[in-house]
């Protein structure tokens, strides 16, 4: 609405500009050729300006449209980072973090966890529960009760009284042998460690590095990162797929059926490793084997 009546406004302003030169042209006829004149060396410039500056605007406009598309979807869409209601950045809220045991709990197939300012924890364990901790953020310390308890597919995080609170980081213990794993946070670090059988692993981050080490046994591995550094160490696996683009991947000590890979200014570094099959791309970086 404001955005409206600016323009209103300025359509205004040059409506009686307008008017202004007219009454002066009928006023003072002699003025005409004058003005003539002036507009006859400032036109051709003012038409350049103005298509520049159209295109610039358009261009603005184009870019705020996709970036505020973006944000929505990833924050109200069916997998958006407020799903729970528990994940905001902490620089937003700020508040005293609380570290919180999570009710153990049998496992059932898969996990999923999903933050977007924290670093994610899996650690594969013997037994066959979910346990661990979870670094929460609070508004307010006189929170009432507050419980971290896997509901079956990720970790769920509740206040007694209804205080929102804000997962800063996971550390999460789980069963040794494992369906899937699905891990994504946007600002912070991945690690998925010691497990002895995986249907499938998926690690995502934005800003910050994924490491996958002493897995036994696993289906296939995705770990992706805009900014960090992928480091496979002691894992066996049929297929590993990595991406990075301002970070390196480094695969040691291990075995894999089918590796593919890209990074954008990184190396690719899989020396020591027993790939049977590869299809490795680096735009600015080296593959070394």
């Amino acid at each position: 609405m404001n955005t409206l009546r600016k323009e209103k406004g300025h359509a205004g302003l040059f409506l009686l500009f307008v008017i202004f030169i007219l009454l002066l042209i009928i006023v003072f006829p002699e003025l005409k050729n004058d003005f003539k004149s002036i507009y006859g060396h400032i036109a051709p410039a003012a038409k350049t300006i103005l298509k520049w500056g159209l295109v610039f605007t358009g261009f603005v406009i184009l870019i705020g449209a996709v970036i505020a598309l973006y944000a929505i979807s990833k924050l109200f869409g069916k997998e958006g980072f407020l799903r729970k209601g528990f994940n905001i950045p902490s620089w937003i809220h700020g508040g005293k973090t609380v570290t919180l045991k999570i009710t153990p709990k049998t496992f059932e197939r898969n996990i999923r966890v999903k933050t977007v300012d924290g670093n994610i924890e899996l650690t594969g364990v013997k037994g066959n529960k979910v346990s661990g901790e979870v670094d929460v953020i609070c508004k307010d310390e006189n929170a009432g009760e507050l419980k971290a308890e896997y509901d079956g597919d990720g970790i769920e995080v509740s206040s007694k009284n209804g205080e929102r609170c804000f997962v800063k980081a996971y550390r999460i213990n789980l069963p040794q042998n494992v369906e899937n794993i699905s891990v994504h946070t946007t600002s912070g670090a991945v690690t998925v460690e010691k497990f002895v059988k995986v249907g499938s692993i998926e690690a995502k981050s934005v800003s910050g590095s994924i490491d996958a080490g002493d897995i036994k046994d696993c289906g296939k591995i995705f770990v992706k990162t805009v900014s960090g550094a992928l480091v496979m160490e002691k894992v066996k696996a049929g297929t590993l797929e990595l991406g990075t683009v301002s970070g390196a991947a480094v695969i040691k000590d291990s075995k894999i059926e089918s590796a593919y890979g890209k990074t954008v200014s990184g190396d690719i570094d899989c020396s020591g490793s027993t790939l049977k099959k590869t299809d490795f791309h680096s735009i600015s970086g080296r593959i070394i084997r």
